[in-house]
């Protein structure tokens, strides 16, 4: 008697940084798996920090001064720049500032700096020291990470 045959392996559930996808057993690649699990745990944490803020910073005067509580737009416009550049850049620390606007700071080192605020409306305000280059810039956040941003955060996190 012949053995029945056996039905052809399914293919498994791996996850990555967007969401679960179908992985053939023989691309599942151990190191690439893990890799992707570490991009979206930072991914997803950076993300719980803002939401955290919010809850922490929606009253007004939350900090004890006549500051503003964050704003929704400026929360929102947060979560789309984060978004789009989430796993390029290490993370930065997350505050508010006193009229409701989200703050970023990447901090590397005394000399590797910069300090970004993003308004409800889009617009970016940023400052920052990168060795001997130092500057302030304005710009508009529309989905799309300014390059001089990009440029100048590689350059304080040494990317």
């Amino acid at each position: 008697m012949m053995p029945a045959a056996q039905p052809a392996p399914r293919p498994k559930a791996a996850y990555c940084g967007q969401g679960y996808q179908s992985m053939s057993p023989a691309a599942l690649d151990l190191s690439s798996l893990m890799a992707a699990l570490r991009a979206d745990v930072c991914r997803r944490a950076i993300f719980l920090d803002l939401e955290a803020l919010r809850s922490e910073a929606s009253l007004l005067d939350w900090v004890g001064r006549e500051g503003d509580p964050i704003s929704e737009g400026a929360f929102l416009q947060a979560q789309r720049l984060l978004e789009a550049f989430v796993l390029q850049f290490p993370a930065p620390e997350l505050s508010v500032d006193s009229r409701g606007a989200v703050v970023l700071d990447w901090l590397r080192d005394p000399d590797h700096m910069l300090s970004l605020t993003i308004e409800s409306s889009g617009q970016l305000g940023y400052a920052f020291r990168a060795g001997d280059r130092r500057g302030t810039r304005t710009d508009w956040f529309r989905y799309e990470v300014p390059a001089a941003l990009a440029a100048d955060i590689a350059a304080v996190v040494g990317q």
